[in-house]
C-alpha cells in the first residue's frame, strides 16, 4: 500500500493540481532560506508521503489489529508515558500517520478524541468503525463534546488532540507564529490544560524507511508553559510542533493550508 502510495504522490506531483499547488507554495513560505533544488526534492517526497497516508487507512482499518500493531516500534516513547499515574493530553501533529497513532494509542489507554461528522451517513458510519476499533472514542467537534472530553479527562480518561490545522468559522484563533508565518491556532490545547489536571505529550507515528511500518514518537511537553496565559501556550505548542516538523519534513501535511490567506496572495504578486 505505501508503494502504491509512494505511485499516488508521483503522479500527483507530475500535474497542475490542488495537492501540487499547495504543497509547493507551502515549502516556498516555510523554507525560503533553501534553493530551489532543496524544495523541489522535499517537494516530491511529501507528495509521496501524503499518497501513503491515503493508501495506508485501506489496511488500517480493514486488517486484523494484531497484524496492523505488529509494524509499531515503540522505542521512541518516553519513559514517563507509560508509568504516568495522571490522564494524559496526547497533542499529535499532522506528522507521519495520525491514523496510525489513534490505533496504537487507544490499545493502551481510554482514549477520546474529537472528530467531525460526515454529512453522508453511512461514510460517517464508515470513518466512526475505522477509528474506534481499537477502543477509540470519538466526540463530535462542539460544545457538547468539549464537554464531554472535560468530563472524561476528569474521569481519567486521556485524550488525542490534532492541534495544527486553521479554526473553524465562528472560533477565536490565536495568532502564532509557525515556520516564520504568522498562523492562526486554536487554543483548545492550552485551555484544557488549565481547566485539568493532565499531563501533556507531543507525539507522532512516523513512516520507517528501512522496513514498512512506523516509529511511535512521544515527547512530554512542559506543563506550566501550556498551563498560562493562552498566547504563550500557544506560541509554546507552536515552536513544539515545528522543532518536530523540522527533524521529518517529508512527512508533515504541507497539501494543507495551514498558513493566512494573505501569505499565499503574496506568493501571486
Amino acid at each position: 500500500m505505501q508503494r502504491i502510495g509512494r505511485g499516488i504522490g508521483r503522479l500527483a506531483a507530475l500535474g497542475n493540481n490542488r495537492l501540487s499547488r499547495t504543497t509547493a507554495d507551502n515549502l516556498l513560505l516555510a523554507f525560503p532560506e533553501q534553493d530551489s533544488r532543496w524544495r523541489r526534492r522535499l517537494y516530491h517526497a511529501s507528495l509521496q508521503h501524503t499518497g501513503c497516508a491515503l493508501t495506508e487507512t485501506a489496511l488500517l482499518w480493514h486488517r486484523p489489529m494484531e497484524a496492523v500493531l505488529s509494524v509499531a516500534d515503540s522505542s521512541g516513547v518516553c519513559a514517563a508515558f507509560d508509568t504516568d499515574p495522571r490522564p494524559r493530553i496526547v497533542i499529535a501533529p499532522h506528522l507521519g500517520n495520525w491514523e496510525f497513532l489513534n490505533l496504537w494509542l487507544s490499545q493502551r489507554l481510554p482514549l477520546m478524541s474529537l472528530y467531525k461528522p460526515a454529512r453522508n451517513p453511512q461514510i460517517d458510519r464508515y470513518i466512526r468503525l475505522g477509528r474506534t476499533r481499537s477502543g477509540a472514542e470519538l466526540l463530535p467537534v462542539g460544545t457538547a463534546g468539549l464537554r464531554a472530553m472535560l468530563r472524561g479527562l476528569s474521569e481519567g480518561k486521556s485524550c488525542l488532540i490534532l492541534p495544527d490545522q486553521r479554526p473553524g468559522k465562528g472560533s477565536s484563533p490565536v495568532l502564532s507564529r509557525f515556520f516564520g508565518q504568522t498562523v492562526d491556532s486554536s487554543p483548545l490545547v492550552s485551555r484544557l490544560a488549565a481547566r485539568t489536571d493532565c499531563s501533556l505529550y507531543l507525539a507522532t507515528a512516523i513512516r520507517r524507511a528501512e522496513t514498512p511500518g512506523f516509529k511511535i514518537i512521544i515527547r512530554s511537553m512542559d506543563r506550566l508553559a501550556l498551563n498560562t496565559d493562552v498566547q504563550s501556550a500557544t506560541e509554546y505548542l507552536d515552536q513544539r510542533i515545528e522543532a518536530l516538523v523540522r527533524e521529518y519534513p517529508e512527512q508533515y501535511q504541507w497539501a494543507y493550508k495551514r498558513f493566512r490567506p494573505e501569505a499565499y496572495a503574496q506568493l501571486s504578486e
